[in-house]
């Protein structure tokens, strides 16, 4: 008796599930994050009649400031985690009806149209905010733009007085090197009469130095032998005194034997006195 009527509630499964129209792949047993994010479906389901739709303050292109944008965000993901749990005791509550595979299509056909419109209004969120960014960053590069431009412009009769200074330099320099070139051969004949006066100027020098050493040599032999003149002077001299000493003593020692003739005493030579006397002034 429970085998029969076991077969009959499967039969009468399969007529149902035969009798109910065919649901998207997608919506037969496709978790809600695998729905596709597209914004097309939203306006459709929402024009449904009977359906619920989660996110009634957030209606397709209600969008228009950051702040609500970024309500919107939180309303989807709040939306999302509440309709997760819906789902779930809703698949849990099918399981416990009779035609349970035809409440789990209808569950998850109304799953999948919810969350197609929670991905919707996230995308026109997001898609806001990477269109706010984008102009805040255009506006920002403008202005900064704008303010390099005013900058430039200010700083520009600075730059151009700079640069006119620097070319004047330039200018400048290279005059004088045009000059200093131009004046090479000038400059090279005033070298050579440099040159040549300052080889005059050590050659006279040289000769005049080679010249006072001959003088000095030559009076340094002068004097040499003017000294040697002198001492050969003093030497005779010397001689005769002592001559004259010899024969005066010879005759004093003939006197006293009486041997010699008194003879009167006749002027000698000249002594040592009359040498120096007679010496050359030595210079």
């Amino acid at each position: 008796m429970r085998v029969g009527a076991a077969r009959v509630y499967l039969l009468l499964g399969v007529l149902a599930a035969a009798a109910w129209p065919a649901v998207p792949a997608h919506a037969q047993g496709a978790p809600a994050s695998a729905a596709p994010r597209s914004a097309a479906p939203a306006a459709k389901a929402i024009a449904e009649p009977g359906f619920p739709d989660p996110l009634p303050a957030f209606p397709a292109g209600s969008i228009h400031t950051l702040e609500q944008s970024k309500a919107a965000a939180d309303a989807a993901l709040a939306a999302r985690k509440h309709q997760e749990i819906q789902f779930e005791e809703q698949r849990k509550a099918c399981y416990r009806k009779f035609l349970a595979e035809r409440c789990l299509i209808t569950v998850r056909e109304q799953n999948y149209k919810i969350n197609t419109r929670i991905n919707a209004l996230e995308l026109e969120a997001h898609a806001f905010e990477r269109s706010n960014d984008a102009d805040t960053h255009a506006q920002t590069h403008a202005e900064r733009e704008a303010k390099r431009q005013a900058k430039d412009l200010q700083e520009q009769p600075e730059r151009q007085e700079k640069s006119d200074g620097r070319k004047k330099k330039q200018e400048d320099q290279e005059h004088k090197n045009t000059e200093f070139q131009e004046q090479a051969g000038e400059r090279a004949e005033r070298a050579a009469i440099a040159t040549k006066r300052e080889q005059d100027r050590r050659a006279d020098l040289a000769k005049k130095a080679a010249q006072t050493k001959a003088e000095a040599q030559e009076r340094a032999q002068r004097a040499v032998d003017e000294k040697a003149r002198v001492d050969e002077a003093l030497k005779r001299a010397a001689e005769r005194e002592a001559k004259q000493k010899e024969k005066a003593q010879a005759k004093l020692e003939r006197e006293k034997k009486g041997d010699a003739p008194k003879q009167p005493d006749l002027p000698g030579p000249s002594g040592p006195a009359d040498a120096k006397s007679a010496e050359p002034a030595v210079r």
